[in-house]
């Protein structure tokens, strides 16, 4: 952990346990009171890579000032790691004084938007409630869910829940799946993009709406700006154009943007592609080449495999990457100096070889999107295991 991560969590845990309070139910808001939805800009850590939302409460008369969070969860709940990695983890609904979240936010160099929600006094006294209602400790649980349920979802959920039939988010088409809405976020980190399309099967393919796009803040932000609420004198959403509560400094250049994984897997297609051209002529055998490539996609599979059929995280399932990274390579791996000149050793790798190939000859037709980067790797599995298959049948 370096130390960047190990500072705001740090600065997290801190402010959450002084800044989390119960609240009593719900107070008469006064006539001057506020309701704003919160939106942050991404952080550089995965958990934060998306951005977050959050509603404020604002009532200066009755000295209110509250932001009511989706998006925390308890540190020290039982088995905290495992329901994490199952995907059972219960996120919450806390309350928190708005001066410490801007102060969070801040302290992480994050953007801080806020939109004024265009309520009267009586709806924004049903929201406040059904928020206090929903904070209670019988109800502020949910299990979170990164495309389908998260801070962002609940957001519109509860505007939806407001007003019921009456909302009309704006009418525009989409085209676009859940892999590649999230794809922009990661183009400053390559390499959390590989293990996320790794990670990612076919559900994340199916294409967002105008409702479940807004999995992600951002377009909650944008969304909600065109959204017309269809009482008997229709309104916007959005009583004020966007301000701007906190801006972050401008960042550093990424000096690791030319060590991505297009680059690290073409240069090892290269170096494998010569090796294999020279052991071919000079009849030598780099073994170890073989077992490291197996034992890594073998790996892979097995995680994928893990998070496929051992965990609730519904965009992992129906996972294609299991075709090239395939579990069976670990145990080929495990006993390949005793196997390697195996007859059916060999047919086997020759037959993983070709899936490879056809699955870079088939790209973009196949149901779910690969990182593009693999192109390369799979490229690098062909020419090794095709190339040994007729070493060992040419010796």
């Amino acid at each position: 952990m370096n130390m960047k991560k190990y500072t705001s969590i740090v600065i997290l845990l801190f402010l959450l346990k002084g800044n989390i309070f119960s609240v009593p139910a719900g107070p008469p808001l006064n006539g001057t009171s506020v309701i704003s939805l919160l939106t942050c800009s991404p952080g550089e850590e995965l958990y934060s890579a998306f951005g977050h939302s959050a509603i404020r409460v604002h009532d200066s008369i009755n000295k209110i000032d509250w932001v009511f969070n989706y998006g925390t969860f308890d540190f020290n709940a039982p088995n905290f790691y495992f329901k994490f990695i199952r995907g059972e983890l219960n996120y919450q609904l806390t309350v928190e004084y708005y001066d410490n979240f801007i102060k969070f936010y801040s302290s992480n160099n994050r953007d801080v938007y806020q939109q004024v929600l265009n309520l009267d006094s009586l709806e924004r006294q049903i929201l406040f409630d059904y928020l206090i209602w929903n904070a209670e400790p019988a109800n502020k649980f949910y299990l979170y869910d990164f495309f389908w349920d998260n801070c962002a979802t609940r957001m519109r959920d509860a505007i939806v829940l407001l007003y019921k039939d009456k909302v009309r988010f704006y009418d525009k088409k989409w085209s676009y799946s859940y892999r590649q809405l999230v794809a922009p976020y990661l183009e400053r980190s390559p390499w959390m993009r590989l293990g996320i399309n790794l990670s990612l099967g076919m559900p994340a393919d199916s294409i967002a709406d105008l409702q479940t796009i807004q999995f992600l803040p951002d377009y909650v932000d944008t969304i909600f700006q065109e959204t017309i609420i269809e009482t008997e004198i229709p309104k916007k959403l959005i009583s004020q154009r966007t301000h701007i509560i906190f801006s972050k400094e401008t960042e550093k250049s990424n000096l690791y943007k030319y060590l991505n994984p297009t680059v690290v897997f073409v240069n090892i297609f290269i170096i494998i592609l010569v090796i294999s051209i020279l052991e071919f002529r000079y009849k030598f055998r780099f073994h170890y080449i073989d077992s490291f490539l197996l034992y890594i996609t073998g790996v892979l599979g097995i995680l994928i495999c893990f998070l496929w059929f051992g965990t609730l995280h519904r965009a992992a399932n129906y996972n294609l990457n299991i075709l090239w990274a395939s579990p069976l390579n670990l145990f080929i791996a495990i006993f390949y100096y005793k196997i390697r000149s195996k007859k059916y050793t060999n047919i086997y790798l020759l037959i993983y070889s070709i899936l490879c190939l056809l699955l870079v000859c088939i790209w973009n037709i196949l149901p779910q999107q690969f990182d593009s980067s693999l192109i390369y790797l799979l490229l690098t599995m062909f020419v090794r295991f095709a190339g040994g298959f007729f070493y060992y049948n040419k010796k």
